[in-house]
């Protein structure tokens, strides 16, 4: 859930979920012809990642009717989408150091 992301993150210690922008930064688009986005992780140090779509701090604005949104960055087909965190929905976490 969103509020797991978040609280994964700030475990960590000074951490926190990235901006929408901060993730869409770092995906590969040298492979979109092939129809896939890969994740320039190898070249940050980051493995082990399983999930593909991975929330952001990042929130729409301005809110709807059901609350506010969230940005997900999807890194299969380096896609954003808006997000509710309605407590069921689980994408992946990837903390960033908070400055």
């Amino acid at each position: 859930t969103f509020a797991a992301a978040q609280d994964a993150c700030k475990a960590k210690g000074n951490y926190r979920l990235p901006s929408r922008i901060e993730l869409v930064s770092i995906l590969d688009l040298s492979h979109a012809s092939d129809g896939t986005i890969k994740a320039n992780l190898d070249a940050l140090g980051i493995t082990g990642m399983l999930k593909v779509e991975y929330w952001t701090l990042s929130y729409v604005s301005p809110a709807g009717p059901q609350g506010f949104s969230f940005w997900m960055v999807d890194f299969n087909s380096g896609k954003t989408n808006r997000v509710f965190p309605d407590g069921k929905t689980a994408y992946g976490v990837l903390c960033v150091k908070d400055s």
